[in-house]
């Protein structure tokens, strides 16, 4: 969760104008009749009502609490002369907070009541002291807005001492005060009684979203496969990444198209670089999803020890300041030089022209090459190159890494399978893609039925791996931990290509527009009014619940969430500009696709005028 600042939270808002203008006119004439009345049949009648006698909507606050009853105001009236006193100490100090006198009147009146009122007497004291006390009289409430505040904005702390009103309440305001920074206090006296329902708001919509998550969330890891569908925009891809959270997962993520294939997904054959006679091969390369799944494995390996990247590093760098090494050989007889490669990630023995060591001497064709990766295969223990030929050459580079650059000897560590470390491969547009081609014989090893060994297959390039430490050696699998995620958009043409093989070893959830709407959640207390203007934009091009909208379409043309969240283009800071940015969406995002939707139908300049009106009514009942 992104945090935000109090002050962004407060420009989401807008103030209760209504009940602040109350607030304004009462408080005031409040704050005089304490300051100069002794006697309470003197007040001035509305006032002493509003603040004394009236149990209801309350200018000070928003709480319906309960009052002071018939019998409890006749008491304090009779003793109004103890109380007058401490009302005017109140009343006389409008920027020094006095905690005694607070105390003493809420002992005061506490001998006249039947029950401690603690919301009401706070709501007495908040009245007189409007530039330092809050409005949120109840403690309970004052403490939920402590706690989500911590929550949800980026204040680091407040401190809160239970049982203590007065000063949580003084605290609260002044760190409203320094937030909002305003001319007169009593402008912002709305804010934290709004900020606390704003926040309970936010704490809804992403309790719904977390439950949301978590149906989708059970449904993969049930079938380990499933597929989110929806109309364009419905926020499949982010919510992916969200369920893959949730399963406190490590995922990654590719993107389908049309020039994707085995090759880039499973294994096939790279060029390598050339060599320092120009020559480039081919050699066998994992695919992307192949290397996820080596990941998942190599996750549940323990006390490894492997620290040859870095080591290499250390010896490339060397070799970069110093020009040369001598190697000793094995047998310490003799030694051999070793320079880096024409392109600088690897390493050579040349032979030179009459032992002459100038550097455009060297004879091409004459020199032996070691790459990182035939280095890495020696120093686990196994050939440079499936021959072998010039492996004691790299094992004596091996030797002189361990002795010189702090190379430490190799441990391959053991299985364990107390990791319950789960992997989600997410592929977005999963249809875009000749899925045949793509995943090749993997169509075994995906179904949900055969995750791990038992759904082992010979890949196309199987015979190409010599690497007796792979993984995957004998054959590759989907390692049980290892879970898929596609999206696909229903209007998609390409959605046909995908055929009943595939079809059937994914489950299948439609994510609809008006369901994955947190995406919206930036835009704050305007989240709602975005949201219903785009369910009825939807309604008119589909409406699920009547069966009717535009003939030809259907939900799967609905337009989703991420189309709307394009209005942070448009919209200034203050989100005063509204009005506009409607328009410059429908203008420059909506208009198009909406064009593209009704291309060639009957009646499409029609059909996508009512669309236009529609979008464009205020009214939200329209049809």
């Amino acid at each position: 969760m992104i945090k935000k600042s109090l002050k962004q939270y407060c420009d989401e808002i807008d103030p209760w104008d209504s009940w602040m203008n109350n607030y304004k006119k009462y408080v005031p004439l409040f704050i005089k009749e304490a300051a100069t009345k002794t006697h309470w049949e003197t007040w001035e009648k509305d006032v002493f009502k509003e603040f004394f006698e009236q149990s209801n909507d309350q200018c000070v606050s928003s709480l319906k609490q309960g009052y002071f009853t018939k019998k409890e105001q006749q008491q304090i009236k009779e003793h109004w002369e103890e109380l007058a006193p401490l009302l005017k100490k109140i009343a006389d100090s409008q920027n020094q907070p006095l905690w005694e006198v607070y105390q003493e009147i809420k002992k005061w009146i506490r001998r006249f009541t039947s029950q401690d009122r603690k919301a009401a007497t706070n709501r007495l004291i908040a009245s007189l002291q409007p530039n330092l006390l809050c409005t949120i009289v109840n403690e309970d409430k004052l403490w939920e807005l402590f706690n989500k505040l911590e929550t949800y904005t980026t204040v680091e702390h407040i401190d809160f001492v239970w049982g203590n009103w007065f000063k949580n309440s003084y605290n609260i305001f002044k760190l409203f005060q320094k937030e909002l920074q305003p001319q007169n206090a009593m402008d912002i006296v709305t804010y934290p009684w709004q900020i606390l329902e704003h926040l309970r708001y936010i704490q809804k919509e992403q309790n719904n979203m977390s439950n949301y998550i978590e149906e989708k969330k059970e449904l993969i890891e049930k079938n380990y496969n499933l597929i989110l569908t929806g109309a364009p925009g419905t926020g499949k891809t982010y919510l992916a990444k969200e369920i893959a959270k949730a399963m406190g997962a490590e995922y990654d993520f590719v993107q389908f198209h049309p020039s994707y294939d085995y090759t880039d997904f499973v294994e096939g054959l790279r060029p390598t670089p050339p060599d320092n006679n120009g020559n480039i091969g081919f050699e066998r390369k994992d695919g992307v999803f192949k290397s996820f799944c080596k990941k998942a494995l190599n996750s549940k390996t323990l006390n490894v020890v492997d620290n040859f990247n870095e080591c290499w590093d250390k010896l490339i760098n060397i070799l970069n300041e110093q020009g040369y090494l001598q190697i000793p050989l094995l047998s310490g007889k003799s030694s051999f030089r070793i320079e880096l490669n024409v392109n600088g990630d690897g390493l050579t023995n040349r032979t030179y022209e009459n032992n002459d060591y100038s550097k455009d001497t060297w004879i091409h064709g004459m020199s032996k090459f070691f790459s990182k990766e035939q280095m890495y295969n020696v120093y686990r223990g196994l050939a440079g190159v499936p021959s072998g030929g010039h492996d004691n050459y790299r094992k004596a580079i091996i030797q002189y890494m361990i002795q010189n650059v702090g190379l430490s000897q190799y441990s391959k560590g053991t299985i364990s399978s107390d990791n319950n470390k789960k992997f989600v491969f997410i592929i977005d547009e999963i249809n875009r893609g000749e899925i045949s081609k793509i995943f090749g014989e993997l169509f075994f090893s995906i179904d949900p039925g055969y995750r791990g060994e038992k759904g082992l297959v010979k890949t196309q390039y199987q015979n190409l791996i010599t690497d007796t430490t792979d993984p995957f050696y004998n054959g590759f699998y989907v390692p049980e931990d290892v879970y898929i995620i596609g999206t696909m958009n229903d209007i998609d043409r390409s959605v046909e290509s995908m055929d009943f093989a595939m079809r059937r070893r994914f489950a299948w959830k439609e994510v609809k527009a008006n369901e994955n709407t947190g995406m919206l959640d930036s835009f704050g207390q305007l989240k709602d009014e975005i949201a219903e203007k785009m369910n009825q934009l939807n309604n008119a091009i589909w409406d699920e619940g009547n069966n009717e909208g535009i003939e030809g379409l259907s939900a799967a043309y609905h337009i989703g969430g991420a189309y709307f969240k394009k209005l942070e283009l448009y919209l200034n800071d203050d989100k005063s500009n509204l009005k506009e940015a409607y328009q410059k969406l429908w203008e420059n995002h909506l208009r198009g696709v909406l064009f593209e939707y009704l291309r060639g139908s009957f009646n499409a300049a029609d059909n996508l005028k009512k669309l236009e009106e529609v979008y464009f009514s205020e009214d939200k009942t329209n049809e």
